[in-house]
């Protein structure tokens, strides 16, 4: 067989190579240790047993990078974090990074996968169940990148109106322009019990009948009926009166929102440069 394939591919053989022995299985030995479904385990000599002291064990961190073998799990566990993200999440993180300037890309990118983690916040606690755990992971990751990054508010961003800059826009909403974390992620909310609604404010009942009533615009017939003051009688007059209002957004059939909720992006970012 040689001699055949000699002819043919003679310069493109490492005839040394072709003697290397196969690679023999190695059975684990005593003390060897195992990461299986996050669990670290031991070799007892005869199978693996979980050991709950191998996450503080040290190992060699100038080789490894970590201290010990929790430190290395917890860095190499971003890669496990991030498959089990959602697709559609994470390819709207790197559509909106793409649209930046190449300097921008990889900390846009990075600050938008973080965010998804505040979002998991969010989310546990608007269904009653506890997200300190979640929140403390995300200052965590919030505070090592804004130290490593700097704040993000200043930064210049393009095509924050598009939806996929919902993970960015997150970030830099829970960072002050100091480099400070929000009330969320710091644990700072005040949670003593929420004023009641002023009915006598206009901004304050459309937000109520839109976000705690029915999530759909509000017709002027409802906003009438909730308003507790004096209101032009005339529906066009009405009109003009509450778009004298910063907070309130019309639609195209004459109903009412919150601007918040009318509109996606850094609109305020947007008015507030337009209006200096």
């Amino acid at each position: 067989m040689k001699a055949a394939l000699s002819r043919r591919f003679d310069s493109r053989i490492d005839w040394d190579r072709l003697g290397t022995p196969a690679v023999v299985w190695q059975s684990p030995v005593e003390g060897d240790k195992r990461l299986m479904a996050s669990v670290w385990h031991t070799y007892d000599g005869t199978r693996f047993v979980k050991d709950s002291t191998t996450a503080s064990s040290g190992i060699d961190a100038k080789r490894f990078g970590a201290a010990t073998f929790g430190d290395l799990q917890t860095k190499t566990r971003t890669i496990n974090g991030m498959l089990s993200l959602d697709s559609r999440a994470l390819y709207a993180a790197i559509r909106f990074a793409m649209q930046q300037k190449p300097g921008h890309r990889w900390r846009v990118m990075r600050a938008s996968i973080i965010s998804l983690r505040i979002n998991d916040a969010l989310d546990t606690q608007m269904l009653g169940g506890d997200a300190s755990g979640i929140i403390a992971d995300a200052a965590r990751l919030v505070s090592e990148e804004v130290g490593q990054c700097g704040t993000p508010k200043g930064l210049k961003l393009a095509g924050l109106s598009d939806a996929s800059a919902k993970g960015w826009l997150s970030f830099q909403a829970n960072v002050s322009r100091k480099g400070d974390l929000s009330a969320l992620l710091s644990g700072t909310i005040d949670r003593r019990e929420a004023v009641a609604v002023d009915f006598a404010s206009p901004e304050q009942v459309v937000s109520h009948l839109f976000s705690d009533v029915d999530l759909v615009p509000v017709a002027l017939a409802a906003f009438r009926a909730a308003f507790k003051g004096e209101l032009p009688e005339d529906d066009e007059a009405l009109l003009a009166h509450l778009a004298t209002f910063p907070e309130i957004a019309f639609d195209g059939n004459g109903n009412i929102m919150p601007l918040a909720r009318a509109t996606t992006g850094n609109v305020r970012g947007k008015v507030s440069r337009l209006a200096r």
